[in-house]
This record gives structure tokens, sequence and C-alpha cells, in this order.
């Protein structure tokens, strides 16, 4: 779709204006409000990712997720499959440089012991619908399918906007967080994806 295509440039280009400084501290507040958050708290198995290009960051997560002995999980790309699963992540040593130049965890066992309650997922753009726009291969799309995890966007609030494209297949997002604190998300309001 040539409109996402639109949005994808305009949004990598303005988070690759943020330097290093802007990154850290605005991925400090919005990791601070995941962590206060009930979700957070609640949840005991919780899918996150490693920050590529200036996304915010999830180290903070990372570490107190490890404190309060959560099963944290990080993606592992199969270009073979066209899909990513999930590996088990006990310390920061257990990731290797990977596909598209992401740290990846090191096991080559997919993590399938519980369902995952909580992810956090990467994005380039949201909207106040729920809706998702990620970098384009569907991965998060397909491995969504069939699941039913909360799903939390982490971005910088000019990566909101009132509306994206969405296609049938796109995966909504139940809650945003940018620096400014939670986003409401208005999935009844005509247009949103289910």
């Amino acid at each position: 779709m040539e409109e996402k295509s639109i949005f994808r440039k305009r949004f990598l280009k303005e988070r690759q204006r943020l330097n290093p400084k802007e990154v850290m501290e605005r991925s400090l507040r919005i990791q601070e409000c995941v962590l206060a958050s009930r979700i957070f708290f609640q949840s005991s198995v919780i899918a996150l990712y490693q920050s590529i290009r200036n996304e915010v960051q999830t180290d903070l997560l990372f570490e107190e997720g490890i404190r309060q002995r959560k099963t944290l999980l990080y993606p592992k790309v199969d270009l073979k499959r066209q899909k990513i699963n999930f590996h088990c992540v006990t310390a920061r040593d257990q990731f290797a440089l990977g596909t598209f130049r992401i740290l990846e965890p090191i096991s080559d066992s997919i993590y399938e012991a519980q369902p995952v309650e909580f992810v956090a997922i990467p994005c380039l753009g949201v909207d106040r619908l729920g809706n998702r726009l990620g970098y384009g291969g569907g991965y998060y799309d397909r491995w969504l399918k069939g699941k039913n995890p909360f799903r939390l966007g982490l971005v910088y609030s000019f990566q909101c906007v009132d509306r994206l494209p969405a296609e049938k297949g796109d995966f909504s997002l139940n809650a945003v967080v940018t620096e400014q604190g939670w986003m409401e998300i208005n999935p009844h309001q005509e247009g949103g994806i289910k």
C-alpha cells in the first residue's frame, strides 16, 4: 500500500532526528509508565523487543522483569518460514546479532510453555484506533494470529496520528504509551480494524 510507505518514510525520518540523549530520556519516561501499570505487574510472561534505529528502548522493562522473576521473551526471525518465534532470555549476554542486524536470542529453543500475556510491539506509527504501522514484513501480524496477549505499542508522541491505513489481517493494539503517558485507544470509532 503506497500510503503506508509514505507514513513509514516520514516516521523513520523523524525518529532518526532524535539524538541519543533524547532517545534515552523519552524511552525512560515511556518505560516508567509501563512499569507503573497493572498489566505489567500482573503479567508473568512478557514479550519484549531489542530496539533498533532509535526505537523506544526496553532495557528498563527487561531489568525490572528479571528482578520480578517474570519470563521474558524476545523475537528471533525465521527467514525461511517468514515468521518470528519467541525465545526466553534471562541475561543480557544471551543475545547475538541476527537477521536484519537486530540482536536476537542465541537460544534455539522456542518458548511454548505458557501463553504470552503481554507483548510490547515495535511500531513506526500508531493511530487513535489502535492501528499499528510496522516495517511492512507482517511478522507480528502472523505471530499474533490465534493468540490474544495484551498488545502494547511503545512510540514517541510524534509517531501518533489520527488515522493510519489498515488492512484486513492487521492486528490492532490494546494500548499505546508515549513519553506523554498512556494514549487512549478508541477501537469503536469507524474505520478501526478488529
